[in-house]
């Protein structure tokens, strides 16, 4: 959700602890002590009245335990679809403001309840993508899952990071890492990775570090490979059923929608043509629904 301004005077409360007013810029933090672990708070925001009366807009509000440190994740990746050159990709969903400020997992087959959501949108970013951090003992386990942003040189972040935080895994433990498109094929690590870690896991560079090797990838040329495009619904196989879906948006324009392979906000011929190379391709079992 957006807050239409830069930034508003407001005053937050939890329940009966108030916060004197003050002014909060995007994604500055309000810390609240003393509250009693497990037990249900109520956060309210209200702006400060002026001549014009009360400010009006929807927040994005983060709530973090700082008893907590969470584990990072740093991940690279390139969509088939959004890819132009040199291992960049397009923002055109973001230039024409069409991206969403919520993450966009929480329909089938993810299912994916989280919260993510942002007050200000990267200027460089292409999409939201879904990281999953899988058992290494069963990689069929799935340990945690977030939505992140997927940035147009391939760095995958959570808001204000250089890689995605995990509130659940262990420091200096090892995890699978599967990552998913809203219409590409998902990918997963060929071993598990240990976190946090200080280079980031490329899926862009070499498919013998990918589960299924090259076969799982789209060969982009100049030594990039990409997450396979066309998996319109999401369920790690590219079949008739994703054709079908094309056929229905086909003329679409100034869309987010998951027939537009191309992520170029318009639902054409182009994503056809994307689609069709990759028709039959099929995820390895484990990121398959």
């Amino acid at each position: 959700m957006y807050i239409p301004y830069r930034c508003t005077r407001v005053s937050v409360a939890i329940c009966k602890k108030w916060i004197v007013p003050l002014t909060l810029a995007y994604d500055e933090p309000v810390v609240f002590g003393g509250l009693t672990p497990n037990k249900t708070y109520f956060v309210q925001i209200a702006s400060a009245r002026s001549a014009f009366g009360y400010t009006e807009g929807n927040v994005c509000l983060n709530i973090k335990d700082a008893g907590v440190e969470p584990v990072k994740a740093k991940i690279k990746l390139l969509l088939q679809g959004a890819y132009t050159t040199n291992g960049q990709m397009r923002t055109t969903l973001l230039d024409n403001n069409l991206l969403p400020a919520d993450q966009p997992y929480n329909t089938a087959p993810w299912n994916y309840n989280g919260r993510e959501c942002l007050n200000n949108l990267p200027n460089n970013m292409v999409d939201w993508v879904l990281v999953e951090l899988r058992s290494a003992a069963n990689p069929a386990t799935i340990v945690e899952r977030k939505a992140a942003l997927l940035l147009a040189n391939g760095s995958v972040v959570s808001a204000n990071a250089d890689g995605v935080w995990f509130d659940n895994a262990l420091a200096n433990q090892s995890y699978y890492i599967v990552v998913r498109h809203r219409n590409h094929i998902a990918l997963m690590s060929n071993n598990p990775i240990t976190l946090p870690n200080i280079n980031a896991f490329n899926f862009a560079a070499n498919p013998s570090n990918i589960m299924g090797g090259s076969l799982q990838v789209a060969n982009m040329g100049s030594g990039y490979y990409a997450l396979k495009a066309g998996d319109l619904n999401g369920n790690g196989v590219i079949t008739v059923h994703d054709f079908n879906y094309y056929v229905t948006q086909s003329s679409a324009l100034n869309v987010y929608n998951s027939a537009d392979c191309t992520l170029d906000k318009v639902v054409s011929v182009a994503d056809f043509n994307t689609y069709q190379p990759n028709a039959s391709a099929t995820g390895v079992s484990y990121i398959r629904y």
